[in-house]
């Protein structure tokens, strides 16, 4: 009925059993970037059922979600309708797609010179937002690019590229709390000089 259907799945349980969380990823695409929907939920009602969505979405280990959006969050009760809960959920992320589609156009055209792209990542490191470990291969990604790749103009987008790939360097937990940064940090370099 949406003409949404799932192209990956990951799910998993926690050793009691009582809790869930998985990541969808959908049929929808935009420029090579495909979208995302997160899942949690738990029988012992310790945590609400939710959902997030996005073009990066992580649901980690310790029940926490990341995501452009919180289309759903109900908290269990009697009168929890799930499948009305989740229908509502997924209707709402239709309507979020196209002002995700708006923020990647916005982010690969906010073009940045080598020195902004130095002053951003300076900042990102010495304030101690990212680990200093992940420095090169960040710079390896933005100015030495693969023998497959051509070097791309530095922009908001291969920023945030260059440090979401850095981050798959790291253990889960600590990929879930960096990516939640990256957005932040993202997100504030539109208001910077």
């Amino acid at each position: 009925f949406r003409h949404v259907s799932i192209e990956r799945s990951e799910f998993a349980v926690s050793k009691d059993g009582m809790k869930m969380f998985g990541l969808l990823e959908v049929n929808s695409e935009y420029e090579g970037v495909r979208f995302a929907i997160g899942l949690r939920n738990a029988n012992d009602k310790s945590m609400r059922l939710g959902m997030v969505a996005g073009y990066r979405v992580f649901v980690c280990d310790n029940m926490a979600l990341s995501g452009a959006f919180k289309p759903l969050q109900a908290k269990h009760t009697k009168n929890l309708d799930l499948i009305e809960s989740v229908s509502m959920g997924i209707d709402r992320i239709q309507r979020n797609w196209q002002p995700l589609r708006e923020a990647i156009d916005f982010k690969r055209k906010h073009e940045l010179s080598d020195d902004e792209v130095r002053i951003r990542l300076y900042r990102l490191f010495s304030e101690g937002k990212f680990p200093i470990s992940l420095f090169k291969p960040v710079y390896n990604e933005l100015w030495e690019p693969s023998e497959n790749e051509d070097l791309q103009p530095n922009t908001l987008w291969t920023l945030e590229n260059a440090l979401t790939s850095a981050v798959k360097q790291l253990k889960p937990v600590a990929q879930f709390e960096q990516t939640a940064r990256i957005g932040k940090f993202i997100s504030n370099q539109l208001q910077l000089p």
